[in-house]
């Protein structure tokens, strides 16, 4: 074999190893991408429900203050 062919067959091999390393990455970052939405949405979630709890806990202070003797 040549060492043109030689070079040309080093070149093709990297390629198709830099290639693989692509798709690998590429699925570990859609992985990654996946777990952040997951968790994005937990806190949307956490964010809801705490706000739901602050307007509970406004209205019924506000019901007590209302309610209060000399007002």
């Amino acid at each position: 074999m040549s060492s043109s062919w030689q070079t040309l067959n080093a070149h093709t091999q990297t390629l198709n190893a830099l290639r693989e390393t692509q798709v690998e990455q590429g699925q570990k970052l859609d992985a990654l991408e996946r777990k952040v939405n997951e968790h994005q949405q937990e806190t949307r979630d956490g964010f809801a429900k705490v706000g739901e709890g602050m307007s509970g806990i406004t209205r019924l202070l506000t019901q007590l203050i209302e309610q209060r003797p000399g007002k």
